[in-house]
């Protein structure tokens, strides 16, 4: 009887799995990738407490160091679609993958803030606007076009697995054993990712030497771009403003919470993904419903309460603070890409000058230190929320647009962030496919 309930349960099961996209295996390879890169990813997200407890950092020094993330990111991007075109994708995510081991690593030499902590951060940056960004467009290429979004989702949400667990762990074992063996282990995982990228080569033999077309992050050469267009200058003003917010969160909150009595700091970058990752996966339908120029308004301006609310956190409540961070960001984000999409003028281009303005609001991470080191973390808070909060205006004064059938949905756009550089077709003919999907 049981045999016979197994069976029946299998003939109806196989023909999902077989039309699932984890049946295709230099997919299943590419999201195994992405989950063992995260890994080492997510060990760094303790860093800025590590930086503070043990090292001795200022702000100030704490925030050079981690805006070099930011400034690591910028340099590499400029080189990736040529090395894209020469190496091909799969051999362009090994490189990056060798090149966080190699970040990774040289942390285990870093023993007092200073230079050799700010390259081996600018490192870091540099492997993961490869492996993310190349990754992404991996994942376009290897899947239909109208499954497209559902693979960028699984490919996003695998990179995020890690951050649920890892800066737990990572931060319990240096508080143990200290540092060197979270760092060293990141490089191992690091080196390790480029075992599934050997496999994704060898299962997809094209990804080698495929021959890329235009891309999105990656094509961040201000100088190539085509100057982007009155219509979105305020967007991207926005966009600067948010990646200035984000990187001033995630670099200042652990020393804060440290400050005020709380020792594990991690709960708040678990908190965070959970609550991102939901929204990813279950709101673009309500999102697209309601409007993107709507939603980015009032999460924008709820981003900037939540930011300022900060300066009441006490023990107990730094997850509470993950998840109200976590609901505005995941509203946020994609709003603005999508409203930055549809603005007019060439897709790429957009969204290349839209990474590019969120990777320089990310190097002013650097010019907080010295505020926070004199007035105190809460004023940074306040001072960022402040103008998260004026520049909220921007959204405020833009006029809604009706929704038509060539305008790209929420659901096509919730991912784009991840499809760089595109590697068999240009991303207006990607976005107009998915439109008609």
């Amino acid at each position: 009887m049981r045999s016979t309930v197994l069976l029946a349960a299998w003939r109806s099961l196989a023909p999902r799995l077989r039309s699932s996209l984890l049946a295709n295996r230099p997919f299943r390879c590419l999201l195994l990738v992405q989950v063992v890169f995260g890994v080492c990813f997510g060990a760094f997200f303790i860093l800025p407490k590590h930086m503070v407890t043990r090292l001795g950092a200022s702000p100030a020094q704490l925030g050079v160091t981690m805006a070099a993330f930011a400034l690591g990111a910028v340099l590499a991007a400029r080189f990736i679609r040529p090395l894209t075109r020469r190496l091909g994708p799969g051999i362009c995510l090994a490189l990056g993958a060798a090149t966080m081991a190699v970040g990774s690593f040289l942390f285990l030499g870093v023993h007092s803030p200073g230079g050799l902590a700010i390259v081996a951060r600018a490192a870091q940056g540099a492997a993961s606007i490869m492996v993310f960004s190349i990754g992404g467009a991996v994942a376009a290429d290897l899947t239909p076009p109208e499954r497209r979004s559902e693979a960028l989702a699984l490919f996003v949400t695998a990179g995020s697995l890690a951050n649920t667990f890892v800066p737990a762990v990572a931060e319990h074992l240096i508080e143990i054993v200290g540092p060197g063996l979270v760092f060293g282990a990141a490089g191992v995982a690091a080196l390790a990712s480029l075992i599934p990228c050997r496999q994704l080569i060898r299962a997809a033999p094209h990804l080698a030497g495929l021959q890329p077309a235009r891309d999105l992050t990656t094509s961040l050469q201000p100088q190539r771009l085509p100057r982007p267009a009155p219509a979105i200058t305020g967007l991207l003003c926005i966009a600067i403003v948010f990646g200035l917010a984000s990187g001033v969160m995630f670099t200042y909150y652990q020393p804060f919470a440290y400050a005020v009595g709380i020792r594990r700091v991690a709960d708040f970058i678990i908190a965070f993904t959970l609550t991102v990752c939901s929204l990813r996966l279950a709101a673009g339908g309500l999102i697209d419903r309601i409007g993107s120029l709507q939603v980015a308004r009032w999460s924008f301006v709820a981003y900037a309460a939540a930011l300022a609310s900060m300066v009441w956190l006490r023990p107990g409540r730094l997850a509470l603070f993950g998840v109200l961070i976590g609901v505005f960001h995941g509203a946020f984000f994609p709003s603005l890409m999508t409203l930055v999409i549809d603005s007019g003028g060439h897709r790429g281009s957009r969204a290349a000058w839209m990474n590019a303005s969120m990777n320089v609001g990310g190097l002013g991470v650097a010019a907080i230190g010295p505020w926070a080191a004199r007035f105190g973390y809460p004023s940074a808070f306040l001072g960022v929320a402040a103008v998260v909060a004026v520049s909220a205006a921007l959204l405020w004064s833009k006029q809604s647009a009706p929704m038509t059938t060539e305008r790209l949905s929420f659901q096509t756009h919730r991912f784009i962030y991840a499809v760089a550089p595109t590697t068999r077709r240009t991303v207006d003919e990607q976005a107009e496919l998915e439109a008609g999907n």
